[in-house]
């Protein structure tokens, strides 16, 4: 807040200076900054001495305000006062910086907003930059963890350039949650920028002070809250007696001051003052017993309770706030009472209720409670509601302890579970048996029903949040399993209305709990479909998760058919009722969970250029082409350090001192060193750097048989060690990474004379001795193989390759063991920590972990190797014609069933495109030199040429007719309908050809302004789709570009296209109107009409098999880029070879539904498709 501004100044100044990601009011933000507000306050209303301390913070502050320095950190006993101490800081900084400076004080756990690591950042975040002008987290970077981490960190540097000040506060680091290992502080900044001030507290034992004080190695910056004096805490008492309107004898006051000198806990003194303000003048000190400690002194108050309102009363209402899991309302509460029969046992002892048949707890009792616990309640919103826990973590602790066994909780859960359920809502009778009555008396509780949605849009957030956490605690595993993971309303309404991170919480509860494999696979295809939900923020509908759902678990609904086939089931009803247009899976085309792919981590923008790893350290640093290095704690897949320095791409990271330090080098000409511990840099040096991507020598030492390898001048040469005895010390490091049994040691090696492609994909294994190199095997592979690593104690390999494929062989008997495509980019670098392949790319900015040891049948199968451009599929998806980029004169006839090829044709030239005519078994083959062959499949040694016109270089695409009587080719556009059975139309760079057999001649078309990517034909013979590179949009991680394959459906009322951003989509041809859209993760190479949909082949090698489903008329709110963040742009031309204008647009008001590119087109002449 600005010091001289009310919290409701301040919130206009943030609305007023930066948008809102969530709408212009903010009114979460403006609910946790008031809270925050109004507890601050509370906490030091009555504050006396900690003046040498609070005297230092400000000292070291104003010392550290021009220079790089670390975090303050205030540590101590529970209870010593160090949040009251933080709130007085904040309270007297306001009267010592500039009116402008900003505080933004947190004090954690005491809200939802400030419990989790990722809300808390994102509050924050949203705070500073709405105060200082600057641009907030957009959705995409609030709803990931690392890239919020490092905006936060880049938000304070921001800051700092500004000459702003910005303190921020945050006081009990001990109690954030474990979400994304928020609790071991790797996120915590260990260097503030000048201007920035963070002020931390912690417990004096705990994980966060180890952690602290690894990152922060200077005494300086740690401040201990001791015990207060005897004198500080008679201060403490006249000023808190006063505060309250009381006074006490001096007998009183010996008394407590006696009992709070053995701990000198401010707490403790608190907790003995409020009792004392229940005294009388004439209460005397011999009849007071105080405890000697916090405990005690709970246990002193709870055990009035008790006396005054009933043991079973308190221990109930007690025991049951602590075991919700986010507090409880009044009401819920009261209701909740109403439902056990233990509590209204004691309450009706003496007496029959008023009403036999409708039993509740009389409110007057729980309001008289609620007014003796006092300040010991704390409200806080939760779910929309007010909702009560305990402000003491110790009261808490207390309670469970005295009230809470085991048999009593799983009781007690039980009673949540019933009703958040709503079991015993809507007039159903419990039984309860009264000491008053010899009988069983069955009674309505009068509890509120418990709907999933209380009206369209609005969700039970209560229910959502509190009844998965009650049956798991009480042990009601089949209503779990049927009621809410097998049951998809359920999943679509909590991801929908409380994210896609809760319902992963829940089912990972589940998981931890119960030996059940099914949750397990539930859990881990949410978090596959993490990424795509967070990239829109939430905010999708129910045929995006039901697809995804769908596709990633179809594969296993025979091994699993309780909760796996439930689940697919409840989605293929769906699809079949779905009153919008929607395309149905009908086969499993994306990566399954328990599969090969582990996880995925991110964090660079660019590709990939070194990896390192440290087994012993379970340590993975990472650099990459914008110069950010990154080091992942493998064991638990988080992020440690976001190392920021170099200026240009990282060339090399070498880790040293066993993982505590790590050196780089950039093409900024630095070589730097770095501590993994604390994240800093040591020192930078500059040097001379090669701009190599790679070094041309490469050289391994083999300590044990004194040995150094080489491949220079691409031979490979064996040396004693004690000629290179230098060496040794300096590749040390590269021992282990390179090969673990140093008796089979593999190199990959290429003679620069040589022509011949094959070396590049050969591996060879050789046998090493002091004096000889012996060649054991050559590992061939279908493509330049890029990297290699030798695991299982140098007995297999895995290797890396361009066609994107991991490969895993025996090295004993040189056969492939495994292959693994899904990496979606050439395979640069590999490693193996604990039984996982880590992967990266120069191509992609994310590396990717795949598990060695995956149950096969939950590998995602491919039908054709991946990463194959040119690919024609038959009708049926059982045979594959192709085009591999390592052989592109060659076509390979592929079987997709047995995943095998069959035979090959050999061409004379460069194969450019390929197309099947179905019934007649041809092949047809687009030549770089502008030649069509055409292959009779039962004889493909008898070939028909189509010459090319003089004026055309390389045939780009082609299309069959349905009759099979013409051929269609050329750029990307949209061509007109072709009519004549005696003509071929076909296109190159920018150039359509219509070619006529009866004359033997050809007549060029209108120009293109890019090269055709895509020709297809309509099977009425009455349009022709041609696609070209003329619209290109990006935005955000998508890539709204040109179309790459197309294909009408075999009615001709739809065209399917596949685009460079992964999508497929769905126009309506009579309107030229979008249906549809879906994100299928690879971008699609070819597409056939099937049926009532289509086959198609992505870039990943999956056969993808869908059919689609409109209806007659489509709703007017009906918008197919609901699921989409996206912009759409118009290109048109003129006739003449002009450059085109564009027109860039918002889609905010926009629904490509009820747009007619259609009529567009007709009005005015234009050679380019109009794409999203």
């Amino acid at each position: 807040m600005s010091y001289n501004q009310s919290p409701n100044t301040f919130l206009g100044k943030i609305g007023r200076q930066a948008a809102s990601p969530t709408g212009p009011a903010w009114p979460w933000l403006q609910q946790e900054l008031s809270h925050q507000a109004k507890l601050s306050e509370e906490k030091c209303a009555v504050f006396t001495g900690r003046d040498s301390l609070l005297g230092k913070l400000c000292l070291m502050m104003w010392e550290s305000t021009n220079i790089l320095h670390a975090p303050l950190v205030v540590y101590g006993p529970p209870g010593m006062g160090k949040s009251a101490l933080l709130c007085k800081l904040a309270q007297e900084m306001r009267s010592v910086l500039e009116p402008q400076a900003v505080v933004a004080p947190r004090l954690l756990g005491t809200s939802p907003l400030s419990s989790d690591v990722d809300s808390l950042l994102k509050g924050v975040c949203i705070q500073v930059c709405g105060a200082f002008g600057l641009t907030a987290p957009c959705p995409q970077t609030a709803n990931s963890h690392a890239k919020l981490v490092r905006f936060f960190h880049a938000m304070l540097q921001r800051v700092s350039q500004q000459g702003e000040t910005l303190l921020l506060i945050l006081d009990a680091l001990d109690n954030l949650t474990q979400a994304n290992n928020g609790h071991k502080l790797h996120w915590l900044p260990k260097e503030i920028p000048p201007n920035v001030h963070l002020v931390v507290s912690t417990l004096h034992k705990g994980t966060a002070l180890e952690s602290l004080r690894a990152h922060v190695n200077d005494d300086k910056y740690f401040f201990e809250v001791d015990p207060l004096t005897f004198d500080q805490g008679r201060d403490i008492v006249d000023a808190y007696m006063n505060a309250a309107g009381r006074r006490l004898t001096s007998e009183q006051v010996d008394v407590i001051l006696h009992s709070f000198h053995q701990s000198g806990s401010p707490l403790h003194l608190k907790l003995l003052l409020d009792m004392a303000k229940q005294w009388s003048s004439y209460t005397a000190a011999s009849d007071v017993r105080l405890g000697s400690s916090i405990r005690e002194v709970i246990l002193q108050f709870l055990q009035a309770l008790e006396i005054k309102h009933g043991r079973q009363f308190v221990r109930y209402a007690l025991g049951y706030i602590s075991l919700s899991r986010c507090g409880l309302s009044e009401a819920e509460l009261r209701d909740v009472l109403s439902l056990d029969g233990d509590v209204l046992a004691e309450v009706y002892q003496k007496c029959l209720p008023p009403n036999p048949t409708i039993v509740r707890l009389p409110p007057l009792l729980w309001a008289r409670l609620r007014h003796d616990l006092g300040e010991h309640l704390l409200e806080r919103w939760e779910q929309g509601i007010i909702v009560l826990r305990f402000s003491l973590s110790q009261f808490t602790e207390v309670v469970k302890e005295r009230y809470l066994s085991v048999e009593r909780r799983v009781q007690m859960h039980t009673v949540l579970s019933e009703y958040f359920s709503g079991q015993w809502s809507q007039g159903r009778l419990k039984p309860i048996l009264l000491p008053s009555l010899e009988t069983q008396l069955n009674a309505d509780r009068k509890v509120p029903s418990q709907p999933m949605w209380f009206a369209e849009g609005t969700a039970n957030l209560r229910k959502l949040q509190e009844l998965p956490y009650h049956l798991v605690h009480a042990g009601k595993w089949e209503e779990l399993r049927h009621s809410l993971l097998g049951n998809l309303d359920w999943l679509y309404c909590k991801t929908l209305s409380c994210g896609v991170a809760s319902v992963i919480q829940d089912l990972s509860l589940c998981a931890s709990v119960m030996e059940c494999p099914e949750i397990q696979l539930i859990r881990d295809c949410f978090l596959l479909l993490k990424p795509t939900l967070d990239f829109i923020d939430g905010l999708m509908d129910s045929s995006l998760l039901f697809t995804e759902i769908c596709v990633r678990l179809q594969t296993l609904t025979h091994a699993y058919p309780s909760l796996i086939g439930r689940l697919c089931s409840q989605c293929q009803d769906w699809f079949a009722s779905c009153a919008d247009p929607v395309l149905v899976p009908r086969c499993s085309f994306m990566q399954a969970p328990g599969g090969p792919l582990k996880c995925t981590l991110s964090g660079f923008t660019k590709g990939v250029t070194t990896v390192g790893l440290s087994s012993k350290r379970d340590l993975l640093i990472a650099g990459s082409e914008d110069g950010v290095l990154i080091a992942w704690d493998l064991k638990h897949l988080e992020v440690l350090h976001t190392l920021v320095g170099h200026t240009g791409a990282v060339q090399s990271v070498k880790l040293t001192n066993r993982g505590d330090h790590c050196l780089s080098t950039g093409l900024d000409g630095c070589l730097r060193k770095w501590s993994l511990l604390s994240g800093k840099q040591l020192f930078c040096i500059q040097v001379t750097v090669l701009a190599e991507a790679r070094p041309a020598e490469q050289i391994h030492v083999l300590e044990s048989r004194a040995v150094v390898l080489s491949n220079t001048q691409g031979g490979v040469c064996s040396l004693p060690l004690y000629c290179v005895s230098s060496y040794s010390y300096l590749l040390k490091g590269e021992r282990e990474q390179a090969c673990t049994n140093e008796s089979a040691v593999f190199l990959l090696f290429l003679s620069p004379d040589s022509s011949d492609q094959g070396c590049e994909r050969t591996l060879a294994v050789l046998s090493v001795s002091p004096t000889s190199l012996h060649r054991t095997q050559d590992l061939q592979h279908d493509s330049t193989v890029l990297s290699a690593f030798s695991y299982s104690c140098g007995n297999k390999v895995i290797t890396g390759s361009q066609d994107q494929i991991i490969r895993v062989w025996g090295l004993i008997t040189g056969q492939m063991l495994d292959s693994i495509s899904g990496m979606g980019s050439p395979v640069s670098f590999l490693s193996v920590y604990d039984g996982t392949i880590i992967s990266a790319s120069t191509s992609s900015p994310c590396l990717k972990l795949w598990q060695l040891d995956y149950d096969p049948k939950h590998k995602s199968q491919t039908c054709i190797p991946a990463n194959c451009s040119r690919v024609v599929i038959s009708k049926d998806g059982n045979t594959v014609h192709l085009v591999r980029e390592e052989d592109r004169t060659k076509v390979l006839t592929w079987s997709s069933n047995e995943g095998l090829s069959r035979y090959f044709m050999e061409v004379s030239s460069e194969v450019c495109c390929l197309e099947l005519a179905q019934h007649k078994q041809l092949l047809f083959c687009g030549l770089r030199t502008g030649t069509v062959l055409i292959y009779p499949l039962a004889f493909p040694e008898e070939t028909l040429c189509l010459p090319p016109p003089e004026s055309l270089p390389a045939v780009r695409g082609m299309a069959i007719s349905p009759l099979e009587d013409r051929n269609c080719c050329g750029p990307r556009g949209r061509g007109a309908p072709v009519r004549d059975p005696r003509r071929l139309l076909y296109g190159t760079l920018g150039v359509r050809c219509i070619y006529d057999f009866k004359s033997a001649s050809a007549a060029e078309l209108d120009h293109h302004g890019a090269a055709i990517t895509c020709i297809a034909l309509s099977n009425w013979d009455t349009h022709a789709l041609i696609g070209s590179q003329d619209c290109v949009r990006s935005f955000g991680d998508f890539y709204f570009e040109g179309v790459l394959c197309a294909a009408f459906s075999v009615n001709d009322k739809y065209v399917f296209t596949g685009s460079r951003d992964k999508t497929i989509k769905v126009w309506d041809v009579a309107t030229g109107c979008l249906l549809y859209i879906q994100y299928v993760y690879a971008t699609i190479m070819k597409i056939t009409p099937y049926k009532d949909g289509f086959v198609a082949i992505s870039q990943h090698g999956s056969y993808i098999k869908e059919g689609f489903r409109c209806p007659d008329s489509l709703s007017p709110s009906y918008n197919p880029l609901r699921n989409f963040r996206a912009h759409y742009r118009v290109t048109s031309r003129e006739k003449v070879l002009e450059r085109p204008h564009s027109y860039l647009k918002g889609v905010h008001d926009y629904n490509p539904a009820q747009f007619n590119f259609m009529n567009m087109l007709k009005m005015k002449q234009s050679n380019t498709c109009v794409l999203l």
